[in-house]
């Protein structure tokens, strides 16, 4: 019947997808490893990604369903750890 995912808008620079998740984290990652499949080292990123939960704009909690996830986490849940601490370090600018 029902499961525990939710339809979430997932928008980087240059590239947004659709997923169905269970939780804006795991909406990120995987719609951040779709886009890098899509664009492989060509993929644009900025140091947040933008994740809407749709369920909750449907129920009309428009306040509660936009988060920003930092762009650092996402790719080492996405497994990318070597590029995350790279895009960390230009990030704090060190």
């Amino acid at each position: 019947m029902f499961d525990n995912k939710c339809k979430f808008y997932v928008q980087g620079p240059g590239w947004d997808i659709l997923v169905d998740e269970p939780s804006s984290a795991e909406a990120a990652t995987v719609a951040f490893e779709r886009a890098y499949e899509r664009f492989g080292k060509n993929i644009k990123v900025s140091p947040n990604i933008l994740v809407i939960d749709l369920c909750k704009v449907i129920d009309g909690q428009c306040e509660d369903s936009m988060k920003l996830m930092d762009t650092p986490t996402v790719l080492a849940d996405a497994g990318l750890h070597q590029l995350s601490k790279q895009f960390k370090k230009i990030i704090l600018g060190e």
